[in-house]
């Protein structure tokens, strides 16, 4: 019965591409990288030892490895600000909006310049009232501004709409909102109608706050880059 014929030149046609078992045991002592893609088989020798060979066959193995793919880059006409965590200090709001405005005033092209807050403005911190204030200026006096909606921004929108579902807000800064807005915390123990009581002088504390916080964004996009203020899960359109 005829033998299948090999799936590979005969020994005499590859013998400069043939590397002893020496020289892979060699190799793997000094912690050579020999790739997969290189490995032929393995064929008898004299005195019974197995010599490999390293081969790198025509059209066989992996592609060499591509460029690394190019980063994400925002719009090319837009010059983008991102704000992270605010948090009620409005004395460094301040500080850090007056820097941003003096470089977008001293660049010479034609980019649009945007603010972007990433959420998490109010809570924790003694002052979220003047912080809103102070971010709604910006909306009025830059190019463009965008207010993207933070987890504590949530759970205040959350305490308004179910005071009771949502009095864990008051535990992680609310009571420090509630302060800046003049709106005494409830107790700890505080009783729905002491929560319903509470989410009514807040609402009607906030004013247009508000609504502005109520029109904030999930998401936005320039060019390949997406802000937002955790994480995107990608199962969700």
């Amino acid at each position: 019965m005829k033998a299948d014929a090999p799936d590979h030149p005969p020994i005499a046609d590859i013998g400069p591409l043939i590397v002893t078992a020496r020289a892979e045991v060699d190799s793997r002592r000094r912690g050579d990288y020999l790739p997969r893609s290189l490995v032929g088989r393995s064929r008898p020798v004299s005195g019974g030892h197995t010599m490999r060979s390293w081969l790198r066959w025509p059209g066989r193995g992996p592609a060499p490895p591509s460029a690394p793919p190019a980063p994400p880059l925002p719009d090319p006409g837009h010059r983008i600000y991102a704000v992270g965590d605010v948090h009620g200090r409005h004395d460094l709001l301040e500080m850090l909006l007056w820097t941003l405005k003096q470089d977008a005033a001293a660049q010479e092209d034609e980019r649009l310049p945007i603010l972007v807050f990433l959420g998490d403005l109010i809570d924790r911190g003694d002052h979220s009232r003047k912080v809103l204030d102070q971010v709604m200026d910006a909306w009025l006096s830059w190019p463009r501004t965008v207010c993207l909606r933070g987890n504590h921004e949530d759970a205040l929108l959350g305490f308004l709409d179910a005071p009771e579902t949502g009095r864990s807000w008051l535990g992680f800064g609310g009571k420090q909102t509630l302060g800046s807005y003049g709106v005494p915390a409830p107790s700890s123990q505080a009783s729905a109608s002491e929560l319903f009581g509470t989410a009514l002088a807040l609402s009607g504390a906030l004013g247009h706050h508000g609504d502005f916080l109520r029109r904030s964004e999930l998401l936005f996009r320039s060019g390949d880059v997406v802000f937002s203020h955790a994480g995107l899960d990608r199962s969700v359109p």
